[in-house]
């Protein structure tokens, strides 16, 4: 009997560690970790252009303005996945405002690039598709 409980207690054990060890799926991870996580990638995508690469290297500030108080709550510890040229010429002010289209539920990201005058030089929007609603 002390066998077979040791040996259920090795095997349990044996499933939580691996449980622990794997990485946490995309759809439980939180709505901001999703976001960033998809934002990123699509941000490196579009650096492989050479216009957008150009112009990315250009960015010196980001300003992050939310649609909702309750999403900008959400998303407190979000930062835009950009890598900042101190000496650059560029501010990307992105906007986040909230997506639904029947059970699907998302964000729509809207990047403003100005000039330090303020004048807008370059837009261009992204929707993220994170979760299902039920």
């Amino acid at each position: 009997m002390t066998r077979f409980l040791s040996g259920l207690l090795l095997i349990l054990a044996a499933l939580v560690l691996g449980y622990l060890a794997s990485p946490i799926p995309f759809y439980l991870q939180s709505k901001e970790a999703r976001l960033k996580t998809l934002w990123s990638k699509d941000l490196v995508h579009l650096a492989q252009n050479k216009d957008f690469a150009n112009t990315f290297k250009q960015i010196s500030k980001t300003e992050i303005y939310f649609s909702d108080p309750q999403i900008a709550e959400d998303f407190s510890q979000l930062n835009v996945p950009i890598t900042l040229n101190p000496q650059g010429p560029l501010v990307l002010k992105v906007s986040i405002t909230r997506w639904i289209d029947k059970n699907k539920y998302g964000f729509i990201v809207e990047h403003n690039i100005f000039d330090k005058d303020d004048d807008k030089i370059f837009e261009f929007g992204r929707t993220y598709h994170i979760g299902y609603i039920f």
